[in-house]
């Protein structure tokens, strides 16, 4: 694959179906999902979970987690162990306006370039990405102010776990995930813009709770952060993305 295949694969798509894109990737992705097909979506064990795949997890479905935290389209960047129990953690891609996931996967996978070439394997056996850490994605997403996309997920909540074919990569990260949210991407703005005033508390917070797995990512963390105007001069390009492209 050529770099930015990912952005050029969308642009493909979009000039074909414009805005209705995202409801018909929705509409595609949850059908596999829906008719069980394991060839898309393979239901998978905790220990097939590996950094820098692509899953589909039911978390927490009787429980009290958010609706956003329910049906999770997920990219696992690590894993932990504290309060006695096992963490998955992930960016969340509910979290995420589809403009900014285009631009955040589009350098994942430019990472892993030779990822798409052969793709006849299950899902539960394709490779990952190259090199994803917490650390490095973290510090991609919070260059955007999004690093809050990043959750948890106690292994023992997880209700099922999907592999995801990276066939229908380019689907399943730009679908609508409005039916499994209840929240569309002007919502998820919003959220954004609160989210950038409390980061510097929360980047702290997340540093405590993992500061003893991470002691080089600290050093990243607690770098100064990009002042709220330069922030959201990046938002306003990130969001024109699909416009543009």
């Amino acid at each position: 694959m050529k770099p930015d295949f990912f952005k050029d694969l969308v642009n493909v798509q979009f000039q074909a179906e414009g805005n209705n894109m995202y409801q018909k990737n929705s509409e595609t992705v949850l059908g596999y999902f829906r008719n069980k097909d394991q060839t898309k979506f393979e239901l998978s064990n905790f220990s097939d979970v590996q950094q820098g795949k692509l899953y589909f997890i039911l978390y927490d479905l009787d429980g009290k987690s958010s609706k956003m935290e329910k049906y999770n389209p997920l990219f696992v960047v690590d894993f932990g162990f504290f309060d006695n129990t096992k963490w998955i953690f992930a960016l969340n891609i509910n979290f995420l306006p589809v403009a900014i996931r285009v631009l955040v996967f589009n350098q994942i996978f430019n990472a892993s370039l030779t990822l798409f070439d052969d793709l006849d394997k299950s899902p539960i056996k394709q490779e990952p990405v190259d090199n994803v850490t917490f650390g490095v994605i973290y510090k991609m997403l919070k260059s955007l102010g999004f690093e809050w996309a990043i959750r948890k997920f106690d292994y023992k909540k997880v209700n099922q776990i999907y592999s995801i074919d990276l066939s229908i990569a380019s689907k399943f990260i730009t679908m609508s995930t409005v039916k499994l949210t209840g929240v569309d991407d002007g919502k998820l703005i919003d959220i954004w813009k609160k989210k950038l005033l409390s980061q510097k508390d929360r980047e702290k917070k997340m540093i405590a709770e993992i500061l003893g797995d991470y002691k080089k990512m600290a050093n990243e963390l607690t770098k100064n952060s990009q002042s709220l105007t330069d922030k959201e001069n990046e938002m306003y390009k990130s969001v024109q993305f699909l416009k543009t492209i």
